[in-house]
């Protein structure tokens, strides 16, 4: 069931008390209250940001206040690809070659060469 007034003081000041004590979270970055307020109403939301802005904690973190059941989905695949692609920029292509096959023999198709990834 939604939260009556999501952006209320009192809503936002147990909020934070709880991202602090639950994710170790200090504030909320650009985007993810709007995120936050539109779980708690009840409505459908999509968060579009960039890997490590906190997607999860927008979805988790409302769930803690909401009755009933919330399912939360996360980009593992594309965080996965996110941090192979970062192995192979930072010169590290023995570990980037054995992420990609661990993620072959997932059958997941990636390939390295030349430092790039496709």
């Amino acid at each position: 069931m939604p939260i009556a007034k999501p952006q209320s003081a009192l809503v936002w000041k147990k909020m934070s008390i709880c991202a602090a004590e639950k994710f170790e979270v200090e504030h909320f970055r650009t985007g993810q209250r709007a995120l936050i307020v539109a779980a708690l109403e009840g409505r459908d939301v999509i968060g579009l940001l960039a890997t490590g802005m906190g997607k999860s904690l927008c979805f988790q973190l409302p769930a803690l206040f909401l009755s009933g059941v919330t399912v939360v989905v996360t980009p593992l695949i594309a965080l996965m690809h996110d941090q192979r692609s970062k192995l192979v920029y930072s010169a590290t292509g023995r570990a980037a070659n054995e992420l990609a096959e661990w993620l072959a023999s997932l059958g997941i198709a990636c390939a390295v060469y030349s430092g790039m990834t496709k």
